[in-house]
């Protein structure tokens, strides 16, 4: 029996020294955040390759037909992941930024809770919100003073990320009553007048043109707003601040909403693809 040199068991320790710290990463890190299984691949490469000549002098004449079969199954394993990664997930953020362009809103200020819209010129743009939110819920105060934000800038759009319904319920409630969807994960400045009980004014935090879009089934009623007439289709320069409106005739519905170079449109998609949402989340 041929003892092992000394060189020979630091080795071997080495090598399963580092297998078990990549167990214990996967153990204590991999169960909270899923992209920390990354790494094992490298603790495996690692502590095999640091014993790969004696593994090799081990499997003798058959280590190549059983690396041959070792790589398969890894080639095999990650196929569907690799497809998954291949096929992209962008496509939606694309898709919004480019619209976002076409439609004029790039001259205003808009919102997205992770801060994407970054890309657009806004010279102050709001923080992102996703880490705070990790933190816990919002105070009052921090819900008061972010709502403020909305006025002050103002925000004339904002983009439907999931992590919009972790907010307070004020924050919310403010959303709703600010803001209309208009365009796959866009929401502009706009309001929904019902027509029971009926609207009797709205709150304008963003000047510019509004157009009126009463419902398909009052298609031809009008908007009075201030005292001023806006015919169906129409639109109407509208200053910061409350404003009283009566529809033509009365208990009529629609939108009124920011005047954009693009029709609303007729697909709600999210800003970000769930499957890239899951990813930097840690779930995949």
């Amino acid at each position: 029996m041929v003892r092992p040199s000394r060189g020979d068991v630091h080795l071997l320790a080495t090598s399963w020294s580092v297998l078990l710290l990549g167990s214990v990463v996967a153990v204590l890190h991999g169960s909270s955040w899923a992209y920390f299984l990354m790494t094992l691949g490298l603790f495996l490469a690692v502590g095999l390759g640091l014993a790969s000549g004696h593994l090799a002098q081990y499997l003798g004449s058959q280590r190549q037909v059983i690396i041959g079969l070792v790589l398969a199954l890894l080639v095999l394993g990650s196929a569907p992941i690799t497809s998954e990664l291949l096929q992209g997930s962008q496509s939606n953020q694309r898709d919004t930024i480019r619209w976002i362009s076409a439609s004029g809103l790039n001259a205003f200020r808009g919102y997205q809770v992770d801060g994407a819209l970054v890309c657009l010129a806004d010279p102050e743009p709001i923080p992102p919100m996703s880490h705070r939110l990790n933190m816990g819920p919002l105070s009052p105060t921090e819900a008061e003073a972010f709502i403020e934000e909305f006025r002050r800038r103002p925000v004339a759009f904002i983009l439907d990320a999931d992590l919009l319904g972790y907010f307070p319920a004020d924050v919310v409630q403010f959303w709703a009553e600010h803001y209309r969807w208009y365009y796959g994960s866009v929401s502009v400045a706009g309001f929904h007048i019902r027509p029971d009980p009926a609207t009797e004014s709205v709150d304008v935090i963003v000047p510019g043109p509004y157009r009126w879009t009463p419902m398909p089934r009052y298609k031809t009623a009008g908007l009075e707003v201030d005292g001023r007439v806006v015919p169906a289709g129409g639109t109407i320069q509208l200053r910061i601040g409350q404003h009283k409106i009566v529809t033509r005739p009365a208990r009529a519905g629609g939108s009124l909403m920011l005047s954009l170079n693009l029709p609303p449109g007729n697909r709600v998609y999210p800003f970000m693809d769930p499957i890239q949402r899951e990813r930097l989340g840690g779930l995949r």
